[in-house]
Order: structure tokens, then sequence, then C-alpha cells
């Protein structure tokens, strides 16, 4: 009340008059408001939140910010790092072109009758355009949104609380069945990490079903190093190495089947001796601590447990590893080679009776999922055609093109014709980094993987994202548009004879005018 005027104060508030200054209104909170008070990097861990809840106690007028009161640790702190809620709003829709400044015209509301009726315009399709874009926003700002819990309190209270505890019982059972920790009583100096479930819904691509799926993760983050763990590094496979496969087996009329490790990890011993607080949801007795002897997820060495681990089942069996890429094993005396990603991967033999073979002896160390063929490998739809296999990244296209795309104009090409990507001029609007580095490094993926055709002109942006500007945003969109019209349009798997003493298969591509750069004059695409 000190802060409003009055009759007997006139213009003046009262705090004025008292102190002889202005109070500071913009600064004046309610008391007891909700806020979100920041916590200093070097007072929380990686993985800590970033803010505490609290309530705002006063304005510090001697200091810069408010005093609030947090519940949580029960503590009264000074900060002026925080956000309060209301600031937010609730629903921002993006406009995928640059913003640009246009004059508003004074009292004229954009929903009433007058301003549609004369701001149409028959035949205007880039307005049709937007029109449709934000009743497609509005739609999907009323659709009901899947939520996933991000803890386990979140999933035992939500709607779907028994699928999720179906997930976590069957986690459990696996962790158990695979003897993945002993629970034992702990000495009083032991070190222990905590952990928390991680959950998610996985869609069959080709069903539609829904599976509910839930895993424990450690803070590998909290574990010491040398005492708790050593060696990290765990190679992970290339796609020039998943194209080889289906390529030699199309050309030779080699059989392909595909594989599944099921809770992969968790089969490989721990190296070093690490300790967990008991898992959220398991009863155990008070000064019991649960000490790991499985590669449990989040630790810092699991990978690389997992990768030995699998290595020496596959020596055992006969394979060797590949000096070129450590993920991919073959085995001369039975001709078959096979790829793996982590816990996927294809094989290829000559015969069927061989890979029957194999699957029988993986199966007696693993729980293992086998499939004649191969329908997908790491979010890849392949197709076996006659000619050899096709490899599609449409899902994930289509989600690039869906969040970023303007939908002006379907391209023919992956830039335009003697197009000049120069840097951004001084008197040029910079575009805002964060969205361009996003879709640059989601292109740069798919040219790795499906679709080369795009390599040299993703790597051509890719060197103006440390500043990019309106003319660079422009060729993001021409590249999307180019994109859109053929998301499954993918190069076969021909060979082709170089004349070197061997032979170069998919993506060996013809000179096209736009592959030049136009600051070099050299032409550098070319993708095996």
């Amino acid at each position: 009340m000190n802060n409003i005027p009055n009759e007997r104060t006139g213009k003046m508030t009262p705090a004025e008059l008292l102190f002889n200054k202005k109070p500071p209104l913009d600064k004046i909170r309610i008391f007891g408001k909700k806020a979100y008070v920041h916590i200093l990097r070097e007072q929380r861990g990686k993985l800590d939140n970033r803010a505490h809840v609290g309530h705002v106690v006063m304005y510090l007028q001697r200091a810069k910010g408010w005093l609030f009161y947090i519940p949580k640790i029960n503590k009264l702190i000074p900060s002026a790092w925080e956000e309060f809620p209301e600031s937010k709003q609730v629903t921002t829709i993006i406009c995928r072109d640059p913003p640009t400044a246009e004059p508003k015209e004074a009292g004229q509301s954009k929903m009433g009758l007058p301003f549609i009726l004369n701001t149409l315009e028959l035949g205007n399709f880039k307005q049709e355009q937007t029109f449709t874009f934000q009743e497609k926003t509005v739609e999907a700002m009323m659709a009901p949104k899947e939520v996933i819990p991000k803890t386990y309190k979140e999933a035992m209270n939500g709607a779907d609380k028994a699928e999720w505890a179906k997930a976590i019982d069957q986690e459990l059972r696996n962790m158990q069945r695979m003897d993945v920790f002993e629970i034992t009583e702990k000495m009083s100096d032991q070190h222990l990490i905590n952990g928390g479930w991680i959950f998610a819904k996985k869609i069959d691509n080709i069903t539609g079903d829904i599976r509910y799926k839930s895993r424990y993760v450690a803070r590998g983050n909290k574990q010491w190093c040398n005492e708790e763990y050593k060696e990290t590094f765990a190679p992970t496979a290339t796609f020039s190495a998943l194209r080889l496969l289906p390529t030699w087996a199309a050309k030779h009329k080699w059989l392909v089947h595909s594989f599944d490790f099921t809770a992969a990890y968790l089969n490989a011993p721990m190296d070093m001796d690490v300790w967990i607080k008991p898992l959220v949801g398991l009863v155990v007795a008070e000064g019991m601590g649960c000490r790991l002897k499985k590669a449990l997820y989040g630790t810092k060495e699991a990978g690389r447990c997992w990768w030995e681990h699998l290595s020496t089942k596959l020596k055992e069996l006969g394979f060797k590893k590949s000096t070129y890429d450590p993920s991919v094993y073959f085995n001369t005396q039975s001709g078959t080679v096979t790829w793996i990603h982590v816990d996927d991967g294809i094989v290829i033999a000559q015969d069927e009776r061989v890979l029957n073979a194999l699957k029988e002896n993986l199966s007696r160390s693993f729980a293992i999922k086998w499939k004649s063929g191969i329908n997908t490998i790491i979010g890849m739809k392949v197709r076996h055609e006659e000619k050899g296999f096709t490899l599609a990244q449409k899902t994930l296209i289509d989600n690039i093109i869906t969040a970023n795309w303007n939908g002006k104009k379907l391209q023919v090409t992956p830039l335009p014709a003697k197009c000049n990507v120069s840097t951004t001029p001084e008197h040029e609007t910079a575009v805002e980094q964060k969205p361009f580095l996003f879709i640059i490094g989601s292109l740069s993926y798919i040219a790795n993987g499906t679709r080369p055709d795009i390599s040299f002109a993703v790597n051509l942006l890719a060197r103006h994202a440390q500043a990019p500007g309106l003319h660079h945003w422009a060729m993001i969109q021409h590249l999307l548009g180019y994109q859109k019209p053929m998301p499954q349009v993918i190069p076969q798997q021909r060979m082709h004879n170089c004349g070197l003493g061997c032979k170069l298969g998919w993506g060996v591509f013809p000179f096209n005018p736009w592959v030049c750069d136009n600051s070099t004059q050299l032409c550098n695409h070319m993708v095996l």
C-alpha cells in the first residue's frame, strides 16, 4: 500500500515521501510469488537442476535482486538471477521466415472484419499458406499432448501408471536375471552413486504398436576417475560399412539377416568396483548398497565393457575384427561378415546353415532377437529390390521439414544455380545461430546416411554456421524444399568400375552445375 498514491499524498506515493526517492515499481513482486532461482554452476552437478523453486520475500534496495525463500532447503537466498513464470508466454509460434518489421495501423484489430476484407487478396497463395499454417498450429495446440514422465514419481502418478509399472517390473526382472548387481552391506565410507529411471515409448514402424520402455540409468558423472573407471572409449559403426554389407550381398547373392541384443550393456561384466544407491522402487534394508557386477547404463565404462565383451565372444566363434572399422567382424572359414552398432546388427553369409549356427551360438550367451532379412536398422528403412537394397530416412527427413521448412517452393537442386555463398555482410541482418546449426547437423547426419546428393550443399553452408545471414537462411530453405518432394529417392546400390583395380559403389554422381563453389571454382562433390 505504501507504493500506491492516495488523496493525502497526491501524485506521490507514501514510500516516496518517506524515503525521498521513487520506489522501483518494475522490481516489485507480490509477496510469496513463485520464482525459479538460478543455481550457480559451481554449486551444482552436471545433471542437477539448474534452478530452485522459491518464493519472493522482498526486493533488496541496497543490492541487486530479490530475497527468496527456498522451501526445499529451508533457506533465504538473495539472487538477481531468477525467472518468474508469469513472464513466459504459454505458447510461442515460431515464424519460419526471418522476422521483418511491418508498420501497424493504429486502432485496427486483426480479428475485425474490416481488416480481413481489406487485407485478403484473391489469388494470394502466400497468405493462404500462412493461414493454413496458423490453423495447423491452433489444431496442434488444442490436441492432447503425449507426456513422457521424467521421474519415477511422475510415472507412478500419471494416467499410464499401470503400463509404466509393468515396464519397470520387466526391467527389474531383466536386471535380476542377468545378475546386474548384488545387494550387500556397504562400508560406512563407501562411495555410492545414484541414478534414476528413464522412460520412453517406442512405436513399431510396421505395426504401429506402442511399447512402454524403462531403464535405470546411473549418474556416471559422479564416478571417481582411476578408482571407479579408467578407459571409456568404445568405437561406433560407420554408415559406409553399413552400406558395404548389403552391397556385397546384393552383388554376390548372399543372404542377409538382422538381429538385436536385448539389454545389451547388462551382459557385460564391470572391470572396476562401482557401488550405486538402492534403485528407486526397490525395497532394501538400511545400511545396504548395490554393488554393480554388470555394466549398468549411464556408467562411464558401460559402452567399452559391452564392446570388449562382445568382441571376446565373437573371437571365440572365429570372427576377426576389421582393421578398417572395429565394429565389423568377419569369419573367413564360414564366409560370414557382421556389422554391429551397439545393440543392433546385420550379418551376411553364403549359406543359411551358417547363419542358423551363428544365431544358435550367440543365443547361448545373449538374449537376442533374430530376423530373416532386414527392414529397419538404426532408424533407417531398408528395402530389398531385385537390383539391390535402398536405404531411406523418411521419418527423420519429414520431421526436419515439418519443423523448419517455410513451405514456399519445391526445388529440383540442392542449391540455386551459380549461387554465391559468402560471409554475412555487415549491413545484412543475421539470423539466429541455434536453429541454423540444428538444421545443418540434422542434414549432415542424413547426408552421411542416405542422401549423399546433399553432401556438398550441407558442407558449403556449414562453413558459415558461425555467423549465418539472411541469404544463408534462404539457401537452407532452398535445400529443405529440395528434400520435400523426394525424401525416399535413394541412390541404388550399383557398381561402377573405376579402372583403378577397385570398384566404387553407392554415391558416385555425375557433375552438376550447382556443385561448383564459385568462391574457389572447384568441384569437390564425390561420396563413396
